[in-house]
């Protein structure tokens, strides 16, 4: 089992590196391309930008079937983490609130000369 996650999450880093190197491909040329359109306007050789246009509607599809390929696993894996962070915070102020309760009803029973009204006085406080 322990094999096949491995193999599993290898195999998902090497496909994000090389949609990374794909991504930055694709923006280098879309940059290089808007630095050659500046350029040419400012010469004044603005004739070839429907050419340009259609390069950059291109590289946008490209981008876009990137972007639809992208594994459910890629975005669960997030989800999970932040659902672990949540709970585990929850779990913590449980854990706080548990005793502060049952500190408080020891303190209550021990140190009253009517121990049932200062030991359940906590418990009443938190019903309501």
């Amino acid at each position: 089992g322990a094999d096949i996650g491995a193999d599993l999450v290898g195999e998902i880093d090497e496909l994000r590196v090389e949609e990374d190197e794909r991504v930055f491909q694709l923006q280098q040329n879309m940059a290089h391309l808007e630095d050659h359109r500046k350029e040419r306007q400012k010469r004044g050789m603005e004739g070839d930008d429907e050419d340009m246009i259609d390069k950059l509607r291109k590289m946008e599809h490209d981008m876009q079937d990137i972007a639809s390929q992208l594994h459910p696993i890629d975005y669960l894996d997030a989800v999970g983490e932040n659902i672990c962070d949540v709970s585990g915070t929850c779990a913590d102020l449980f854990e706080s609130m548990v005793l502060i309760l049952c500190t408080c009803a020891i303190i209550g029973t021990k140190g009253s000369p009517v121990p049932h009204f200062q030991s359940g006085l906590p418990f009443w406080i938190v019903a309501t």
